[in-house]
């Protein structure tokens, strides 16, 4: 099922050094990607559910025209709840109309985290690098409901809401329900209204519990890093607020070279949501 991330993590740093003549060349790379085609996995299904009842489940929702790299995301998120026998939850359409996507997370979140010891939320513009590891095992018996990294751009909202942890509790109930609320309130069409549905979320976080008795603050090299602080050990790599031009190329290499992705594996442990 895995090949060896090791030489490709390698070959990623060595690019990296490069990157920023990449983005120099973003026109290029924004000409080769519309030829990558979209090898979306399951293409029949619409929302599904893949290995339900498990004390731990992962989340993500995506949209029909970012399928180039977030079917490279799902991907990487089914082969990791396979090889650790955890839930997965896809969404493959938004949950209200209206609203920009990404304000929908909140939404998705709360349909499952009553069925579950914890749920995580992984944006669709991720890959988990080391498959083996259970990074997110340990906060199913914190005593702090929820854990979540520190943005890079400090200065727009304390945490990076691409990859978080809420376990099944009232105050992590609290905290959704006052951000789908928000969503559903001032319906924003787009993902920087109100400063982002991350920057909503991260104050109601910090409203709720200032001195951080409920959450805990990890460092994005734990398990939402970004390609900039990406190092040999990198866990989980999240491409946020990269251009899709940038991200499909990068995707579509790294699960090339690392997973042996057969649908076969997981057909019969899936149901359509």
């Amino acid at each position: 099922m895995f090949k060896n991330p090791e030489i490709s993590q390698a070959t990623f740093l060595r690019m990296r050094e490069r990157w920023q003549l990449c983005v120099e060349l973003m026109p290029f790379f924004d000409y080769c990607t519309g030829h990558f085609p979209a090898k979306q996995p399951f293409s029949s299904f619409g929302n599904y559910i893949f290995n339900p009842g498990r004390p731990t489940a992962l989340c993500t929702l995506y949209t029909p025209e970012i399928v180039s790299y977030a079917a490279e995301a799902e991907k990487s998120l089914l082969s990791y709840c396979l090889r650790h026998d955890y839930t997965a939850y896809i969404y493959r359409a938004g949950l209200y109309s209206g609203i920009h996507p990404t304000w929908h997370k909140a939404r998705a979140l709360l349909n499952h985290l009553g069925d579950h010891r914890g749920v995580v939320w992984v944006d669709a513009d991720t890959l988990f690098l080391k498959q083996d590891r259970k990074v997110f095992e340990p906060f199913l018996s914190s005593s702090k409901p929820l854990h979540i990294c520190k943005d890079f751009a400090q200065g727009i909202s304390s945490y990076n809401a691409g990859v978080f942890f809420f376990q099944s509790a009232p105050w992590s109930k609290q905290v959704l329900e006052d951000t789908d609320r928000f969503a559903l309130e001032k319906r924003p069409p787009n993902l920087w209204d109100h400063g982002s549905d991350q920057k909503v979320m991260c104050d109601i976080i910090l409203q709720r519990d200032p001195h951080g008795e409920f959450h805990e603050a990890h460092e994005m090299a734990e398990f939402n890093t970004d390609p900039r602080m990406m190092d040999e050990n990198t866990f989980l790599l999240h491409f946020m607020a990269y251009p899709p031009g940038y991200k499909i190329p990068w995707m579509h290499y790294w699960n090339a070279h690392n997973l042996d992705f057969r649908e076969e594996d997981f057909l019969d442990r899936i149901k359509p949501l």
